[in-house]
């Protein structure tokens, strides 16, 4: 049962994703933003729910495998990250490639860690 909801979190997040990336098109050769706040805005939800749930002692796998594991996971676009800081580098466009990576890691840290302090305080 617990694959099921994982599956449908997947579905949900990867829709969520997909339009994200309509929304906010992407611009040939500039930075990725639509895939910038979609990671940064998934590290910040998956740190909310590992607060959340940790507060609280819940430790369903079923709610962890719709959330966490579905949601997040279908949403956050770590693949597309790497083919476009690749796709970056190959055209050598260094500087955006570095800034990239280096915000998007960075901010996906500092939003992961805020989330998560938030619920547990």
């Amino acid at each position: 049962m617990t694959l099921l909801w994982v599956m449908l979190g997947g579905a949900i997040g990867s829709a969520l994703r997909y339009g994200i990336g309509k929304w906010i098109p992407p611009t040939p050769g500039g930075f990725p933003w639509s895939t910038f706040w979609v990671n940064a805005s998934g590290c910040l939800l998956i740190g909310i729910l590992a607060g959340y749930l940790e507060k609280r002692s819940v430790s369903s796998e079923t709610l962890r495998g719709f959330w966490m594991v579905g949601l997040c996971g279908g949403f956050t676009t770590f693949s597309a990250f790497s083919l476009e800081t690749l796709s970056l580098l190959q055209h050598q466009r260094w500087p955006i490639a570095v800034g990239y990576v280096t915000a998007s890691v960075g901010v996906g840290l500092l939003v992961t860690l805020a989330g998560w302090q938030y619920l547990r305080a």
